[in-house]
């Protein structure tokens, strides 16, 4: 998407579908290195449009990634009642963020996959940690930062950032479904 978008819940039809188009060729790159996809969305700020779209993407190993509905299903139901006084737990399966809660309210949601994942509708946005998934992800992968906030934790230099950018990008063209709009105006 090339315009400002706030949530996938906000955006145009033809904007959804590329973003379906980038999961889907996130879902076949990681499946070919044997890890299974995990997006994460948080929509907060929506009628001030600060912030923009953004949709983290986790290869989760395929023991993880069998747990993670379940882990997830858990810390939103345990943890909901810091943030909200309605049904905290909303599935999303099937029915996708679009058609599970309306647009202009802020929500958390975590999707496995392409058609599988619950959201959560968040009422008091100050109080909503944004980074509620990747905790949610530390605790089940046992990760040596998991409870660590991100500001507190070590920066990497830019030269680490600049390599890991450069290897996502190979590891990424052989999936980029733009690839086939390029060659399609070109005629090859």
């Amino acid at each position: 998407p090339l315009g400002h978008e706030v949530a996938t819940t906000m955006c145009a039809d033809e904007v959804a579908d590329e973003l379906r188009n980038f999961k889907k060729c996130l879902i076949q790159m990681y499946a070919a290195r044997g890890a299974e996809a995990c997006f994460l969305e948080v929509a907060v700020g929506l009628g001030r449009h600060r912030r923009h779209l953004s949709i983290e993407a986790v290869p989760l190993p395929a023991r993880d990634a069998e747990a993670a509905p379940a882990y997830f299903k858990k810390a939103i139901s345990e943890a909901a009642s810091e943030w909200a006084t309605h049904k905290s737990l909303i599935d999303t399966t099937g029915k996708g963020i679009r058609r599970s809660v309306p647009p202009n309210f802020a929500y958390f949601h975590v999707e496995f996959g392409l058609d599988r994942g619950f959201a959560h509708h968040i009422e008091d946005e100050e109080a909503f940690p944004t980074d509620f998934g990747r905790q949610v992800l530390e605790g089940l992968l046992e990760s040596d930062e998991a409870g660590i906030p991100l500001r507190s934790r070590r920066k990497l230099a830019f030269n680490e950032l600049k390599q890991a950018v450069l290897e996502f990008s190979r590891n990424f063209a052989p999936y980029d479904w733009t690839k086939m709009l390029t060659a399609d105006a070109t005629g090859q």
